[in-house]
């Protein structure tokens, strides 16, 4: 019996050093996680609450901690993205956008998140959407795996995220020009910016011709909007390397012209499009054509 006896303590004793010795090995392998883990949110609450207070320096001192500890703060400050006040917003903007400029690539501060940020495109929030385009981007060919979903953000209701997508596509290289008929499809997009990333986007991926691009530019030539007539002129003036000064009392219709005679020389079928127009009469305010805002813009 007491043989017996002694054995059974003897076992319950083992199983309960076992169970601490499992116990002990637990906490030790799980510490370093559990201590970051609270770590973030500490840093996390610290950011939001100098987000609040508009104290910047306890803002930069926060995402500075946040970088050190990697991609694994990204859905942390995704979340702070959703936040419904606007300074919190832009903190999180500013720290997911500018991870990696200080404590190495970006490309490997990221590598580990690329599922959270290929997740990130479906959000509901649009600001979420934009911000997960322009970090895949700065990936470049890293971001492969990313494509057929910035593919699909490209159709996003959002302009901004449409042309993040686009952009962002042609940050990763060739390895985007599965993207080429989708991108081709903002070429018609209703806001100026988003063709005109969809053109740059299209010739880096070589799924336009200088010619075609021309074309599409000249449309935002043609439009009542300022701003987007003369960016696309500039536009124009570097693909078609037109440097030398226009005479004081040119036009629209005599820039045409001599866009139109520029292509002749690379892509005869793109200038055929555009002859028939060039001649028109038609013209915008010149708005500083014969001064040196407009002389600035073709020259």
């Amino acid at each position: 019996m007491n043989w017996s006896r002694a054995i059974r303590v003897w076992i319950l004793s083992a199983m309960v050093t076992a169970i601490c010795a499992v116990v002990t090995l637990a906490g030790w392998l799980l510490w370093p996680a559990v201590y970051e883990y609270w770590t973030v949110r500490h840093l996390i609450e610290k950011l939001k609450a100098g987000a609040l207070a508009d104290d910047a320096d306890a803002c930069n001192a926060a995402a500075e901690e946040l970088e050190k500890i990697g991609s694994r703060v990204v859905p942390a400050l995704f979340d702070l993205l959703r936040d419904p006040n606007e300074k919190v917003q832009l903190r999180a903007y500013d720290a997911l956008l500018h991870k990696g400029e200080r404590y190495g690539n970006p490309s490997s501060m990221y590598d580990g998140a690329l599922p959270t940020l290929i997740g990130a495109l479906g959000d509901e929030n649009w600001d979420v959407r934009y911000v997960a385009c322009q970090i895949l981007g700065d990936q470049g060919s890293a971001a492969k795996m990313a494509i057929p979903a910035l593919t699909e953000v490209i159709r996003d209701q959002n302009a901004s995220v449409r042309g993040a997508a686009a952009s962002a596509l042609g940050d990763i290289g060739p390895e985007a020009r599965s993207a080429i008929p989708a991108l081709r499809c903002l070429l018609r997009d209703e806001f100026w910016g988003i063709r005109m990333r969809a053109i740059d986007t299209l010739l880096e991926l070589n799924g336009i011709s200088i010619g075609e691009a021309c074309v599409v530019l000249i449309e935002i030539v043609d439009s009542d909007n300022s701003s987007g007539r003369d960016t696309a002129a500039m536009r124009i003036n570097e693909l078609l390397n037109i440097s030398s000064p226009f005479p004081r009392d040119w036009t629209w219709a005599t820039y045409r012209i001599a866009v139109v005679e520029k292509l002749e020389n690379i892509d005869a079928q793109a200038a055929a499009k555009l002859s028939p127009r060039a001649s028109e009469s038609t013209t915008h305010p010149k708005e500083g054509a014969a001064g040196s805002r407009g002389k600035a813009q073709v020259q």
